[in-house]
């Protein structure tokens, strides 16, 4: 088990889910299935069309686009092998300008489980608990 921080208002859902969605910025208009299949390098039953607007935080937006659907959670594996750790760990936290825990502040949460594969914004990983 490792210790993993996901930016998210909704740690629960995330948790029952289980599963993430890598957003294409494309629609029908813009590209096929397998288009979109072949960019993500994924099989076409991967692919799905999600309302954007619901995806991103309810924003209102009647944009769909499709998604790719990631078996796991995208999330940071943290160095930390203890909680205490984790929470001191995750104050400094800086990915990039978008993804650190000055422009993500309030919305870190700290979730145990287990390391599936590294991806372009962290990694992938088997949510089982959360833990702040």
């Amino acid at each position: 088990m490792a210790y993993f921080l996901r930016y998210t208002e909704t740690a629960n859902e995330d948790l029952n889910r289980n599963s993430s969605f890598h957003a294409s910025g494309l629609n029908e208009s813009d590209a096929s299935i397998k288009d979109v299949s072949v960019m993500f390098d994924c099989d076409e039953d991967e692919i799905t069309m999600l309302d954007n607007g619901i995806y991103n935080n309810n924003i209102a937006n009647e944009d769909f686009c499709y998604f790719q659907k990631l078996d796991g959670l995208c999330g940071f594996e943290l160095e930390s092998t203890n909680l205490e750790d984790a929470k001191k760990e995750i104050e400094n936290h800086n990915f990039n300008s978008v993804y650190n825990s000055e422009s993500m502040n309030g919305l870190s949460v700290i979730f145990e489980g287990l390391f599936i594969a590294e991806n372009e914004e962290g990694c992938l990983f088997n949510a089982e608990k959360i833990c702040k």
